[in-house]
């Protein structure tokens, strides 16, 4: 419990020039605070007022050691109050903590953007707003103004990160919008990305070692990226930062990125094949050590790809029949072609994820992992027969026939056609009645 104080000061009398004791006009409030301080907070000279505020001021102290940080944290705005750098809100702590974590500025100004957009097109301005069917009613819009499915799923993805960081940070219980799912996009793809074939690949590869070069990278560098893109599911960003020492080409040759240039932020390590650790211990030599190999970061690997496949007569862009999206092929297409190429030759699907650095299997075979017509006709073609004889022309007796005392159809053509059955005789014919 607290207590209303009026404390004693020390000053100087002007008449005698004295210090003297006097009592101050005005009332405190003397209370512990949640961390068990003693404080002193000024109040006011009416004694009733600052009673109030006593009482106030202990309602808040007791909600404070009840909830901890969720009443302090609501107290706070979600967004910044009139542009003030000194009250920014929750949104822009979010925001400046992707930007300490070292998150691309591109990812971390789109995320704060579409975050923004969603708390105000849903009206969300307090924590109480903080609830599935506001952010619903901003996504209806965003949706409603034309934007694709694909879109409202970004936008979503902006709010749960922002709800899950609310959590992490003890700023709220549980994440209020855990219970929203992102719509499944089938139906409603722009385009369908696809992989390319071992015969698309193997031309792709021979005509780039001697191609002339595309925005400064010579045609052999594009072979050595082509070729490690697509047996190690590494995507673009990260092969920009590859060194010549991220290579361990030994008897167990591999390639790694470090934790900080991995879309994961997680170090990671790729086994290489045999053949491709062999091709680039030749093409490594010379590469001075700390000078990235392929500078792609800002480079338009896109029209790179599509331009090399062209020159070898390969389409990257196939308009889909009507109501179908196109199928395309892009720099992440080689991302795809690694992973499709893993399924098919029959690796565990858990270990495939391992592989694609995937969150869930579900993403890995159900998004990445793409299967040609080929070699879905060449899987059914290897399944064995179900059932002996089942290839035999169905003139013949069938084996259930006789188990089940069936005749067969050479039988049941006899018997229409007035011959003897199979027993040697027939059926004896009735007596006429006497009239």
């Amino acid at each position: 419990m607290g207590s209303l104080v009026r404390p004693h000061y020390t000053t100087i009398d002007t008449k005698t020039g004295k210090r003297v004791k006097r009592r101050s006009t005005k009332w405190y409030v003397q209370i512990k605070n949640a961390q068990g301080k003693w404080v002193r907070e000024s109040a006011y000279v009416d004694k009733e007022l600052s009673r109030k505020k006593l009482i106030r001021r202990e309602t808040e102290v007791a909600e404070e050691i009840e909830l901890g940080p969720y009443v302090l944290a609501a107290r706070k705005p979600l967004t910044l109050v009139d542009e003030d750098p000194a009250k920014q809100g929750h949104a822009e702590d979010f925001r400046d903590d992707m930007r300490n974590r070292g998150l691309k500025i591109t990812h971390w100004r789109t995320t704060y953007n579409r975050l923004i957009w969603v708390l105000e097109k849903g009206e969300i301005k307090a924590f109480s707003d903080l609830v599935p069917a506001n952010v619903n009613k901003a996504l209806a819009k965003l949706v409603g103004s034309g934007k694709s499915v694909g879109s409202r799923n970004g936008y979503l993805t902006a709010v749960k990160s922002f709800g899950s960081w609310l959590k992490e940070n003890s700023r709220v219980r549980e994440n209020p919008f855990s219970s929203l799912s992102k719509d499944s996009t089938e139906g409603f793809e722009t385009f369908v990305r696809r992989p390319l074939t071992e015969q698309e690949f193997s031309a792709l590869f021979q005509y780039v070692e001697h191609a002339p070069p595309f925005d400064d990278i010579s045609g052999l560098d594009r072979a050595a990226l082509y070729a490690t893109a697509a047996y190690t599911g590494f995507r673009r960003t990260e092969l920009s930062t590859v060194l010549p020492e991220s290579f361990t080409l030994d008897a167990e040759p591999r390639l790694t990125v470090v934790a900080g240039k991995s879309k994961r932020k997680k170090k990671e390590i790729i086994p290489l094949h045999e053949s491709v650790a062999a091709y680039l211990a030749k093409w490594l030599k010379g590469r001075p050590k700390g000078v990235p190999l392929w500078p792609i970061g800002d480079k338009r690997t896109a029209e790179m790809i599509r331009a090399d496949l062209l020159a070898i007569g390969i389409e990257a862009y196939v308009p889909g029949l009507p109501g179908d999206p196109p199928t395309v092929i892009d720099f992440h297409s080689l991302r795809g072609t690694f992973i499709s190429r893993l399924a098919s030759a029959g690796v565990a699907p858990k270990l495939a994820q391992e592989l694609a650095r995937h969150s869930s299997v579900d993403l890995t075979m159900n998004v990445y992992a793409k299967m040609t017509t080929d070699q879905r006709i060449a899987a059914v073609a290897i399944l064995p027969s179900l059932a002996q004889g089942l290839a035999q022309p169905l003139h013949k007796t069938r084996p259930h026939d006789a188990v089940l005392g069936r005749k067969s159809p050479q039988e049941q053509s006899a018997k229409s056609n007035g011959q003897q059955g199979s027993k040697g005789r027939q059926k004896p014919k009735k007596k006429a009645r006497d009239s």
